[in-house]
């Protein structure tokens, strides 16, 4: 019988076969539904399309017999249609070609529509042939019969129902349409062809007259060549003008997602010719590339005043830094990619953005040709490339894992980073200084057929690759696994298994209770040894950094596809939080300083207080103020401790020729108490507010210590808006609520809430009290004149005033009535008076 069959078979598909120049056999034996999805598969073919992904259904046949030993087809077939998607997404991204997606009727079709979301999100060419029973047996209780004409509604491009296969459908129709449903696929993202099948759906003669069907496309048939040639329209022309593209006037260029080798050299072509720095997302491959002469890296790109961005270059596609987002939300932007979907950071209008549709390619011949090149700087701007770590814990943890693999990953290797946590991570603490071949689904950035999408793009580009993926995806798409063993290309899964969804620890809803953990947490407390078993996948556990970078080694040495639990303590990350600062040493240069103040006449130096910034030197007449580390102008690069910081302070300070009044608020006081005991000689006269001469006792310290880290940690969890409200919310700025009242305290929190929480909580881990050195004993030293203030109201604080004071040889002390601990902002006027009486 199956012998019979191949030969139906054969008689079928010789009439459309690009080596068939006669027909041999009589077509009118010939099946209708045959000749149908013959011509449908073969009209993809000639377009390019060679890559079909097919999950087993019986409606689907002749779409499936049209493709069984088609030499110039590549078939991958998997049970489950949502995997089966998201492999031919994978695919796609790897190779920028269609690839086409089969599968029966009913609810088959439905599990594509998470991976055609993704498609076109990001542009993604992907050709969905659902089988279909045909339409009379719509909305009558027939089995597996549902409505799939636009079931995937605005997610795709294109959608066609094709009518079951009738001797009355001119079939060079059927052909034209196929083939602009391939060439929209190929331009713009998914598309849809519902294929409509009666009975009989294997390749049984029926013994009907077809000559007269076959006829308009005879000439087809005895050819190879497509049915149509489509014209370029492509989403650009090719004599753009780019006169209004200053390359001399271009702030930053940002070079988003890239999916070729052609794009990323095109991409490093464009940047190199302008003399702006670079900054390359993790997702376009050239993150650390070496290549591109003027890179920087979060977190040296600081937003905090995003207008300062006049002209922005946009390279490409998406990008994962949020931050890098906002920066581009003013100022003039021009994205270059020939994506359809539209780029409008930060939900800026169209009238905002000069989008160029063209391949980067084109882009960069035309820029070469029409845009003149600045002379350049050969120096490489300031990189996060050299990373170590003080992390206090033996427990592995998630930043541990990707700085191994992209340290270990060889360079012909490709990297697959699921959504969430890993690409965040990829995008922040990579430490491989080279080009890479990532891939990750960041359209709509969904967790779904995470392992299924990296099988496909490890295939797409023929090349090993490793998948970095958290334990709720890797559970979400668990039934993937089963295509990894079957894989021509190696893949070393590496899970993060933190027992649940520790990423919802950023939301503002984080929190101990058992509905957070419930609800978001979610943990599940499983392993994937079973799994990986049944799989027939190897498989190694690991809780160490050490025993991480063996197993894989071990695994990517063994060239075959392996999975990797990396075993992390989920109540360690709070920890990684509140050693955030120490966790990465920065090779910071003094480029990443902040620039010297150049007026020689400067007198006076004002800093402001943690949370604060230049303005709060209101009550301070003609002082110069100097930017805390963290706060606006002077980005957190490294772990400061104090000797940095007065280094820091130091070069600000160089060009001032004579000593300084220097005057400091509560942080800002400690630093400054700090820089006049390394530097007596460039103070005149010191002024504090409320500050501290640090801790004395070891345990305290520690104590103190603690609480600033767990700060920091709320600072990262819920933002800054969020912690200033619960700032301003404890006993020790009741003063100041009431004497600002509700209104100037709301404008207070709205006017720092620009503070980026990153920043602020390096800054209270690094120069918080329990971090500085205990100075009380120190303080005979100063030489100069010392004021010390505080307000009536804070008692701890008033205390502290009369310790320094004492300890200074020559000071005084000054305690300002009716005032809490923001003494110059709760009484601006006394305080002011009384600092000008000093000074004077």
């Amino acid at each position: 019988m199956g012998g019979d069959r191949r030969q139906d078979r054969r008689l079928a598909l010789a009439p459309w076969s690009a080596v068939a120049a006669v027909v041999a056999v009589s077509l009118s034996t010939v099946n209708r539904n045959a000749i149908w999805a013959g011509l449908i598969v073969e009209e993809c073919l000639r377009r390019g399309v060679t890559q079909f992904v097919v999950s087993p259904g019986s409606r689907s046949t002749p779409l499936v017999f049209a493709i069984d030993d088609e030499p110039r087809a590549s078939v991958h077939v998997h049970v489950d249609e949502r995997g089966a998607a998201f492999y031919a997404l994978g695919w796609a991204r790897a190779t920028g070609r269609p690839a086409a997606l089969i599968c029966t009727s009913g609810t088959a079709v439905a599990n594509y529509l998470p991976a055609i979301v993704e498609a076109d999100a990001d542009t993604v060419p992907l050709i969905v042939l659902s089988a279909d029973r045909p339409a009379r047996l719509r909305d009558t209780a027939a089995n597996q019969t549902i409505l799939q004409p636009g079931i995937f509604s605005n997610f795709v491009w294109t959608a066609v129902d094709l009518p079951a296969p009738d001797l009355s459908y001119p079939l060079d129709d059927l052909l034209a349409t196929v083939g602009n449903l391939v060439v929209d696929a190929g331009r713009y993202g998914p598309v849809h062809l519902n294929c409509q099948f009666d009975e009989p759906l294997a390749n049984t003669p029926e013994f009907v007259a077809t000559d007269a069907w076959l006829e308009p496309v005879g000439d087809y048939l005895r050819s190879s060549e497509p049915f149509t040639i489509p014209t370029d329209d492509s989403l650009a022309s090719n004599s753009i003008d780019l006169a209004r593209l200053d390359s001399s006037d271009i702030d930053i260029v940002v070079i988003g997602a890239l999916r070729l080798q052609h794009d990323q050299d095109a991409a490093v072509r464009i940047a190199n010719a302008i003399d702006a720095p670079v900054w390359a997302d993790v997702s376009s491959g050239l993150h650390r590339s070496p290549r591109l002469l003027r890179r920087i890296d979060w977190p040296h790109l600081t937003i905090d005043d995003p207008i300062a961005w006049k002209s922005i270059l946009w390279l490409g596609g998406r990008v994962t830094s949020k931050r890098l987002v906002n920066g581009a939300a003013t100022g003039r932007l021009t994205v270059v990619n020939d994506l359809a979907v539209r780029m409008r950071p930060g939900g800026r209008g169209d009238d905002d953005v000069t989008q160029i549709r063209l391949p980067l390619t084109r882009f960069a011949e035309l820029f070469h040709a029409q845009v003149p090149t600045p002379q350049t700087s050969a120096s490489v701007l300031p990189s996060r490339d050299r990373l170590t770590f003080t992390w206090s814990g033996d427990q592995l943890t998630d930043i541990d894992v990707l700085q191994e693999v992209t340290a270990e990953l060889p360079s012909r290797h490709a990297l697959w980073l699921a959504s969430s946590m890993p690409i965040r991570l990829a995008d922040t603490y990579t430490v491989a200084t080279r080009d890479f071949i990532v891939g990750t689904n960041r359209g709509a950035s969904g967790i779904d057929g995470t392992v299924a999408s990296a099988v496909g793009f490890a295939v797409g580009h023929q090349t090993p690759t490793t998948l970095l993926i958290g334990d709720l995806a890797a559970l979400h798409d668990v039934s993937s696994l089963a295509m990894v063993r079957e894989s021509s290309q190696p893949l070393t899964i590496c899970i993060l298994n933190n027992n649940g969804g520790s990423i919802f620890q950023n939301l503002p809803v984080a929190s101990d209770s058992d509905s957070f953990r419930r609800y978001f947490l979610t943990p599940h407390g499983r392993d994937f040894a079973g799994v990986a078993n049944m799989m027939g996948l190897n498989y190694r556990s690991v809780g160490s950094r050490d025993g991480f970078r063996a197993a894989y080694r071990e695994a990517v040495a063994s060239g075959q596809s392996s999975v990797i639990e990396a075993r992390l303590d989920a109540s360690t990350e709070p920890m990684r939080y509140r050693e955030i600062a120490g966790r990465v040493r920065v090779a910071t240069s003094s480029a990443e300083l902040p620039l010297p103040i150049p007026d020689e006449s400067v007198k006076r130096v004002w800093l402001h207080g943690f949370l604060g910034h230049g303005d709060d030197r209101s009550a301070v007449n003609r002082a110069v103020p100097l930017a805390l580390p963290g706060h606006g102008d002077f980005p957190m690069t490294d772990t400061l401790v104090w000797d940095d910081w007065v280094a820091a302070c130091e070069r600000q300070l160089a060009t001032v020729s004579q000593p300084v009044d220097l005057i400091g608020y509560s942080m800002g006081g400690r630093l400054a108490l700090t820089y006049a005991l390394a530097n007596p000689e460039r103070v005149r006269r010191l002024v504090l507010l409320s500050a501290a001469p640090g801790i004395e006792h070891s345990v305290a310290r520690e104590r103190r210590r603690m609480q600033d880290h767990a700060l920091a940690e709320q600072l990262l969890r819920f933002g800054t808006e969020s912690f200033l409200r619960d700032w301003y919310a404890r006993p020790m700025w009741t003063t100041l609520a009431t004497s600002l009242g509700a209104v100037r305290l709301e404008q207070l929190i709205q006017t720092r809430s620009h503070h980026d929480p990153f920043q602020l909580a390096c800054s209270l881990v690094s120069l918080g009290t329990g971090s500085m050195p205990w100075l009380l004993p120190r303080l005979r030293e100063l030489p100069c004149p010392v004021l010390v203030m505080a307000g009536e109201h804070d008692r701890k604080f008033t205390g502290l005033a009369v310790d320094i004071a004492r300890a200074c040889p020559n000071s005084e002390v000054a305690i300002i009535a009716d005032a809490g601990h923001a003494v110059h902002v709760e009484q601006p006027d006394r305080t002011a008076a009384t600092i000008e009486t000093f000074l004077t």
